[in-house]
């Protein structure tokens, strides 16, 4: 039997990977463990205590600080103003005015460049009483404020932070124009010029006072107060523009307006109040009322947390509104010193480069099993590049392997094409240029460095070969001595003749009993 036994445990040591049973097992809790989360009213059975190496593959990466909204910006066509609003509307400041001619004098729109220059993110502004007028642009505490286009009328402006370019109209010429975000006409030079790239004139872009910009589906939006006096949009793809659509009819002499993609409507404001749309194509031309009998202005909502704010100029407040286009609030209301007819509003967010935040199995981590997928999350949704990320097993051996989703994701599964070997030391290196970003009120910010991580594979038990055991001789009794045997004739016994037939005689049987015991 113990020689069976031996064979068996033998067989079990040299099986592969494969064959054996390596799921960590959670051990039993403690009785007072148990008491203690049965006071806590837990099913202890449903939460079983992760070992060490269970927990192993789990990595908690400290995250990083996520995009925040952190303030509005307005402009003041009557008070000349150009200003921040903290979003509950607690907080207001003035950071840049004029009058009399010099900028801004009738400041009409704003809008943010979240990128900016070596000083940070920048504010645009149009003013069109001021000399010069044009657009202007400053820093986020108003100063550095710099003229970048001689435009008479302006009003208007949309920012595309991934091209780096600037759309705004011109409400005397009924016009859109198009330059870069400093101020240089596409396909001519200058820093200051008043050739700005036409893209569109006609009875719908008449007293254009907004513009919007879906830059992934390349496409612009804008409202008509006058003329047409309806929700535009075409494409970009050609210039002049092509495709110019009617979106919506369904609020005459329309100003501002949002395109609330998340929740599929469109708010819109005009002289009356605030509306909001079925759905975003304005299916039915038929609307909601959020707020009524004021006199609306410029819209903006916090694409973070859902948050709408509109401001009017019957009262000079601010109203705050949820994603469902209900519980419209006055948030701030001012007197005619600060605010006299507050009409352009922007939402100021600060993002921060995506970061990844979880990793399966962690950085460091050993006894890897070799058939381990490598999962990655991030702190919020980016674009990665496949073909730029290496896995290595060990340094300067590649190892390959497919990438899901290859979609915008925050979460990523890397699954090697073959086992990996054992006991060998892995990296996976994401070159920061390979992650972006997919938020759509900044530009794409990519990793802050190259994410490095390793990690070192199961090595596998190397089977034991018990040596060839060589059978030996037993030492037995020591031989005994057989006594010598002597022929005696028969005649010498006095037999004389054997008997033919029948027994043989005793004396014969006895004798070959004797030779018996001594052969």
């Amino acid at each position: 039997m113990k020689q069976i036994f031996i064979l068996v445990l033998l067989f079990f040591s040299v099986l592969p990977l494969s064959a054996q049973d390596t799921t960590p097992t959670a051990p039993t809790p403690t009785q007072e463990e148990i008491e203690q989360m049965e006071a806590e009213g837990i099913d202890y059975t449903d939460h079983p205590i992760l070992t060490t190496a269970q927990l192993e593959g789990l990595q908690a990466i400290t995250p990083q600080a996520a995009p925040t909204s952190t303030s509005l910006y307005w402009t003041d066509q009557l008070t000349d103003s150009v200003g921040t609003v903290s979003l509950d509307g607690s907080t207001l400041d003035i950071l840049v005015s004029g009058s009399g001619g010099t900028p801004p004098d009738n400041a009409r729109s704003v809008a943010i460049d979240p990128a900016g220059d070596a000083n940070g993110p920048k504010v645009y502004w149009s003013s069109s009483n001021s000399t010069p007028s044009g657009i202007f642009r400053m820093n986020l505490d108003g100063t550095n404020v710099e003229h970048i286009i001689d435009l008479s009328s302006p009003w208007a402006i949309a920012i595309d932070p991934v091209n780096d370019l600037l759309y705004v109209s011109d409400i005397n010429n009924n016009a859109l124009y198009r330059a870069d975000l400093y101020g240089t006409a596409i396909g001519s030079g200058g820093s200051i010029n008043t050739s700005l790239q036409q893209i569109h004139t006609g009875t719908n872009a008449d007293f254009i006072e907004h513009i919007e910009l879906d830059v992934p589906n390349n496409t612009i939006y804008w409202a008509s107060f006058a003329g047409d006096d309806n929700l535009f949009s075409a494409s970009l793809a050609a210039t002049p523009l092509t495709g110019i659509t009617t979106l919506c009819t369904a609020v005459s002499a329309p100003r501002y307006f949002y395109r609330d993609v998340t929740h599929d409507t469109i708010f819109i404001s005009n002289a009356d109040g605030l509306y909001r749309t079925d759905d975003i194509n304005c299916t039915g031309n038929t609307t909601t009322t959020i707020i009524n009998g004021v006199s609306g202005r410029g819209i903006a909502v916090d694409q973070l947390t859902g948050v709408g704010y509109m401001l009017e100029s019957t009262n000079d407040a601010l109203w705050s509104f949820d994603p469902a286009g209900v519980n419209p609030t006055s948030i701030l209301r001012t007197d005619a010193t600060t605010w006299d007819t507050p009409i352009g509003l922007a939402v100021l967010y600060t993002d921060t480069a995506p970061a990844v935040t979880n990793a399966a199995p962690m950085d460091g981590a050993s006894g890897v099993p070799l058939e381990a997928a490598i999962t990655l999350t991030f702190d919020e949704s980016v674009a990665l590049q496949a073909a730029s990320v290496t896995l290595e097993c060990p340094v300067g051996a590649n190892v390959s392997f497919s990438i899901s989703p290859l979609t915008a994701s925050e979460t990523f599964t890397l699954t090697p094409d073959a086992v990996l070997p054992d006991a060998t030391t892995c990296t996976l290196t994401i070159p920061a240029a390979s992650v972006t970003d997919t938020d759509n009120y900044d530009t794409p910010n990519t990793l802050a460095a190259d994410f490095v991580m390793s990690f070192t594979t199961l090595a596998l038990p190397t089977p034991t070969v018990q040596p060839t055991v060589q059978p030996t001789s037993v030492p037995g009794p020591a031989a005994t001595a057989q006594p010598e045997v002597t022929a005696v004739p028969l005649e010498d016994l006095g037999v004389t003749e054997l008997p033919s037939t029948g027994e043989r005689p005793l004396w014969a049987q006895w004798l070959r009993a004797l030779l018996g015991l001594l052969d």
